[in-house]
């Protein structure tokens, strides 16, 4: 029997993904400060060819050797980011627009095999 594998902790996430290498960035700020990573392996180990979950999921599986059983939380922060830009920081968390908007992103990720939403 093989056992599954749960990514997810604090909504913290790299997917979806802003194209803004500033918004980048701050992803790799969050995980440096919370999780105790250092920055430098995130920029130059990972190969940010996604922006969507199910892109993050397929570059999984490119890069990465993963148990059969993978799955992944998509975090509220990284869809906040993704949808927001930096905004996400000082706007307002209810704007209709960017609830719409991070419907949409949550939608996209919804039928991805292996994700989970984590508010």
């Amino acid at each position: 029997m093989a056992s599954p594998l749960g990514n997810g902790q604090l909504r913290l996430r790299v997917a979806p993904l802003h194209e803004d290498p500033a918004v980048q960035r701050e992803i790799v700020g969050i995980f440096s400060f919370f999780e105790d990573i250092p920055e430098t392996p995130f920029l130059e180990e990972l190969p940010w060819d996604w922006r969507s979950w199910p892109q993050y999921r397929d570059s999984m599986v490119r890069h990465c050797r993963v148990t059969t059983n993978y799955a992944a939380f998509v975090g509220h922060i990284a869809i906040r980011l993704a949808v927001m830009g930096m905004d996400a920081w000082v706007a307002p968390p209810r704007r209709p627009k960017s609830n719409a908007c991070a419907n949409c992103s949550t939608r996209r990720c919804a039928p991805a095999p292996s994700a989970f939403l984590q508010t």
